[in-house]
């Protein structure tokens, strides 16, 4: 056998195989941000992804954040999101929704909302039953985090028809 052929026989991908999404092994949760094109915008607000310094989670000296301390807020479901993040157009879930129009509730992952990897980098820590971050899988820079966090942006997909 040539060596090409070993290894094609050693691949365990085929081009029969569908590619797996990381998104659809991740566990599905919900977060209102705002729009940039159809996938959520990146930056520093609580309204976009990404992370706020020091609120969402402490960085060191050495500028390096570690799993347990905090990370980006997400809802299990679309009801669980607070009132004043809530856009007003989905009233019909929660009478008090003060949130912006301008923000879309996106949604991530398929699977159970329960301590999970969403990425090799991020994991899902719940830390209550309607809310939990995503945090840093393990002691990382700052910025090789809020990186990872801006590398899902593709996988946020408008969650807002679940609410029907």
């Amino acid at each position: 056998m040539s060596e090409q052929a070993e290894r094609e026989a050693a691949s365990p991908a085929t081009a029969a195989e569908p590619a797996i999404r990381v998104e659809d092994a991740a566990p599905r949760m919900y977060r209102a941000m705002k729009a940039d094109d159809e996938h959520p915008k990146t930056g520093t607000s609580g309204t976009t992804l990404g992370i706020r310094v020091p609120k969402d989670i402490p960085v060191d000296l050495q500028g390096r954040v570690r799993p347990g301390k905090g990370g980006l807020s997400v809802r299990p479901r679309i009801r669980d999101i607070p009132a004043e993040f809530l856009p007003r157009r989905l009233k019909h879930l929660n009478r008090n929704a003060t949130g912006s129009d301008k923000t879309i509730v996106f949604r991530y992952g398929e699977k159970a909302f329960t301590v999970a990897h969403v990425t090799s980098e991020l994991c899902l820590r719940p830390d209550k039953p309607d809310h939990g971050v995503v945090e840093p899988s393990a002691e990382m820079d700052f910025d090789a985090y809020q990186n990872a966090l801006h590398a899902t942006r593709e996988g946020w997909v408008n969650g807002e028809e679940d609410a029907f």
